[in-house]
Formats: C-alpha cells, structure tokens, sequence
C-alpha cells in the first residue's frame, strides 16, 4: 500500500509539475471529500467474535472508506475542518457464522499547509475522531444476531498533498491513521485511511 502511494504522488508531479497554478491559499471557506482505502491493522485479532465460531474461515480487514468536510482557511498556512468520515470494518467469515464491524463518525481537527515549489501545498493534520461503532454478530448455531454498538473519542493524524486545478477547484492525495478507535466491547484497532478527492472554494 505504501508503494501504491508513493507512486501516485510522483504520477502528480510528473503530470501537474509545469501546469499547476500557482498556490495562493486564500482565507475563507471551502468544502470537499473524498475516497480511497482503509486498513484495520490487526482488525482480524481484535474483533470480538464468540467461541462458537471456532477458527474463521475468512477474515478481511480491509474496506472502503470515505469523508466529507467543511473548512475555513484561517490564515495562509493554517486552517480548521469538521467533518464526517466512514471507514468501514473489519468483517469474520466462518462456517454458518459471521461477524461485521462499521465504523464512522465526526472529525475535528486542525490542518497546516506549507507551500511546495510554488504549486503544490503539503500539509499536515492532526485532531478527533468521534467515533461510532457498530458490531453485528450471528449465523452459528442455535444464535440469533447479535448487535453491539460503542462510542468514544479518539486521536487521528494525517499528511497530505493539495494542488489546484483552477482557481475554485483542487484535488488532493491523503493518508490518515485513527489511533486505537474502539473500545473492550467491540474491539480495538487502529484505521489507516488512503484517498484521493476534490476541494472546492466558495
């Protein structure tokens, strides 16, 4: 996966390098959102399943994911975001058995961006994740679903890339991790994020 983004990055300079414009970071609001893939590290051992299952069959702990935010540039360098992100879960497979996980929630957090060779911006991010989760249990024998959901708040920390397209428009490649989202109930693991999407400005 690391690869996969390292190669999109250096797709971008070779593509947008000489056609970008220039970064100018005005103050005031903007919106966007965006998709890609996420990974529930250790997902598979920390979902909590029953005993019933015996071993799993299948296990995956990788989904889509996505958000959706509101910005407001507050100076050149510095701005804030809330949002709402869905990262998917972690889903067991096992013999007349399953166990899912879904997590989403709001965001809070603050972004810094630095200009790069005058035509991109690399930032960093870093705030909370007000986190829900939802675990739905069922198919063994002589058990019916069960439904376990949990909230909390947790840390998150991201870098970035942004460079526009027009003056209103511009797009952008993320990595985020969500740090130890969950609870004893169902489950603990760490989310990292890769997605690519689209700012607009008003």
């Amino acid at each position: 996966m690391r690869r996969v983004s390292i190669a999109l990055l250096i797709s971008v300079f070779a593509m947008y390098g000489s056609a970008a414009h220039a970064v100018d970071f005005p103050n005031g609001l903007y919106w966007g959102g965006s998709g890609g893939s996420t990974d529930h590290s250790n997902g598979c051992d920390a979902l909590s399943v029953p005993a019933s299952f015996g071993s799993a069959t299948r296990c995956s702990d990788s989904d889509f994911g996505w958000q959706i935010f509101l910005g407001y540039q507050v100076m050149k360098w510095l701005s804030l975001e809330g949002g709402y992100a869905g990262l998917g879960g972690t889903n067991v497979m096992a013999i007349n058995a399953s166990s899912r996980s879904d997590v989403d929630g709001f965001t809070l957090n603050a972004v810094v961006t630095a200009p790069l060779l005058e035509k991109f911006g690399i930032y960093g991010t870093v705030g909370a994740f007000f986190w829900d989760i939802d675990l739905t249990t069922g198919g063994a024998v002589n058990q019916d679903p069960v439904d376990t959901s949990d909230t909390g708040t947790d840390a998150f920390y991201g870098v970035g890339l942004r460079f526009p397209l027009t003056e209103t428009i511009g797009m952008s490649l993320e990595a985020k991790r969500f740090i130890d989202v969950g609870s004893n109930e169902v489950g603990t693991t760490d989310v990292n994020l890769l997605s690519a999407g689209l700012l607009f400005r008003f």
